[in-house]
């Protein structure tokens, strides 16, 4: 007894006529129909394989409903599960979340706690002692046994990581950092005004003024230091924005 070799080809089934000897053998007429047969299964497992591959999956014939996953990926526009996405919606599309830190069974969540552990998705879980530390841009490994943590992602600027350390060096992958600007230093002593044409410009102005000097009528004056008088301000420091959602998948 011998298997068929199968071929990846879309092909008509022949059909046995009365006038076909019934043979067996690789090309005996009484296995053309299996043979064809097998050759359109052997194309349609391609074409899943592709299809499965095209989602950023690995094809395992243990997993039942890989072919369900991939279909559902790809109609999401490719976004593979656990991986960030911009969604242009106030509320997350179905079977998405908003990064808000949020703790998640991995009982309840067990697709999507699976494909950060996957080895081919290399995405880097962490203790949640270093997320609770500050790393709260990385999954978290929760309690360890029930439980995991997304990561926290909410009215910030997503910075790319400097795995060189030559820039942004003491940093590590996931880790928040707080607005600052560079610092700016300056003095100003007492300034002596004789001409009320030469006002302050710009982010400097007269507090106050001291009055005439014995030999004119110039003034001393105090100068202060407010930005808002020239450029835009606010209680923090940021570039000018868009406000989108990011997501990810869980299923």
């Amino acid at each position: 007894m011998a298997d068929f070799t199968d071929t990846e080809e879309w092909s008509p089934i022949y059909q046995l006529t009365t006038a076909d000897a019934v043979k067996g053998g690789a090309l005996g007429k009484s296995n053309t129909q299996p043979r064809q047969l097998a050759n359109r299964t052997a194309w349609i497992k391609t074409q899943i394989d592709n299809a499965i591959t095209a989602a950023g999956l690995t094809p395992d014939a243990t997993v039942l409903d890989q072919l369900a996953i991939a279909i559902q990926t790809l109609a999401l526009g490719g976004k593979n599960i656990g991986v960030p996405y911009w969604h242009m919606g106030d509320t997350p599309p179905v079977g998405s979340m908003a990064f808000t830190g949020q703790l998640l069974s991995r009982t309840v969540y067990e697709t999507l706690w699976e494909a950060l552990n996957n080895a081919d998705n290399n995405i880097t879980v962490i203790s949640d002692a270093d997320w609770l530390a500050g790393r709260t841009g990385c999954w978290s490994a929760g309690d360890g046994s029930t439980t995991f943590r997304a990561p926290k992602v909410l009215g910030d600027f997503l910075r790319v990581w400097d795995s060189t350390g030559l820039i942004d060096d003491s940093r590590v992958l996931g880790s928040f950092q707080d607005f600052a600007v560079e610092n700016a230093t300056g003095s100003v002593g007492g300034v002596r005004n004789d001409n009320a044409s030469y006002e302050p410009t710009g982010p400097f102005a007269v507090t106050a003024s001291a009055g005439n000097f014995t030999n004119g009528g110039a003034l001393m004056s105090w100068i202060d230091f407010d930005l808002s008088r020239s450029i835009n301000t606010s209680t923090e420091t940021r570039p000018r924005n868009t406000a989108w959602m990011l997501c990810f998948r869980y299923q």
